[in-house]
């Protein structure tokens, strides 16, 4: 394991050569090289006696790694950093193995997508997800564009994991927007120039029940709600399968809130 800044250190000494092993891969959660491998990513070095110097570099053999660190980088943070009171993914422990992502080097040529989540279906036992390299509009992605689908994608999973235990299926304009709005959220933190445009599924409802600009996001249509916390939010959706349903479950949980009154008004404009 090496430290925040990629750095490892052995102070021992030892009588013959030892290998290095660079995993991609957490407790929790495995990835995976496109759809077709059934192993999890890592590198393997042999026959060392001293240090490993290894950068991932655009110009060196170790490209598609550059991805996989992008990846691992927001995965880590969903499940092991701050985020500020909101549930993780599903552990190892809640499933019966470890969720995996597949690391898609090249488009989703059928859909354009950037990821996708799936939960448990016929032809998989345990839930994964799959973030896509590469679009048709940018080529390769940036790295604040490979961190935002990752927590998107991981923010489904958080959700699903509720939505299994209530045993329900919310529409998805609920799921995009919450989902949507975790990324939006996460995403800053790290990336705080990167933003991606919202849509009629795909909403801005996470931001405008946080900030108190006065309007809906990028708009002149005046709205008064804020002062809700990111874990609020997550708390309202849980067991909401209707946009109204979720609107009902915030008025209902924080009437204390001076803005509730617009709640509703806010959820109509969306």
């Amino acid at each position: 394991h090496c430290d925040e800044n990629g750095d490892f250190r052995c102070d021992k000494s030892f009588k013959h050569k030892w290998d290095y092993t660079v995993f991609f891969s957490r407790t929790d959660f495995e990835m995976r090289r496109d759809t077709t491998s059934t192993e999890e990513i890592s590198l393997k070095f042999s026959d060392y006696h001293g240090p490993l110097n290894l950068v991932f570099s655009k110009s060196s053999k170790y490209i598609d790694c550059i991805f996989y660190c992008e990846i691992l980088r927001a995965a880590c943070r969903y499940y092991y950093g701050a985020i500020d009171g909101l549930r993780r993914p599903p552990y190892k422990d809640e499933l019966a193995d470890r969720l995996y992502i597949q690391a898609m080097r090249g488009i989703d040529v059928n859909n354009s997508y950037n990821g996708f989540f799936q939960g448990y279906s016929s032809l998989n036992s345990r839930p994964y997800i799959r973030i896509y390299r590469d679009n048709l509009y940018e080529g390769r992605r940036p790295s604040s564009g490979i961190y935002w689908t990752t927590i998107h994608e991981l923010a489904h999973s958080a959700h699903w994991k509720q939505n299994k235990i209530l045993g329900i299926s919310p529409e998805t304009k609920v799921m995009e927007s919450f989902a949507t709005g975790i990324a939006w959220y996460l995403t800053k933190k790290v990336h705080p120039t990167y933003f991606r445009p919202y849509s009629s599924t795909y909403t801005g409802i996470v931001q405008d029940l946080l900030d108190n600009d006065g309007y809906k996001w990028n708009t002149s249509i005046p709205e008064t709600v804020s002062g809700f916390s990111i874990a609020e939010i997550e708390e309202s959706v849980i067991g909401a399968v209707t946009w109204n349903q979720w609107a009902d479950n915030i008025v209902s949980l924080y009437p204390y809130n001076p803005t509730i009154s617009d709640v509703y008004n806010l959820f109509t404009i969306w």
